[in-house]
């Protein structure tokens, strides 16, 4: 599993930096956006910290 860091809209004018375990990219994606819902991870974007 690596760490990857992505911004999450929470709502109007809300947003806020998270970090989540995930084995790639896509699969960070989808567990955000189950947690806070579709379209909330910003330009669906996931990035990898190193």
């Amino acid at each position: 599993m690596k760490t990857y860091e992505a911004t999450v809209r929470l709502g109007p004018g809300n947003s806020t930096k998270v970090q989540i375990q995930a084995t790639n990219q896509t699969d960070a994606v989808r567990k955000l956006e189950a947690q806070y819902g579709k379209d909330s991870v910003h330009n669906n974007y996931a990035m990898e910290l190193r």
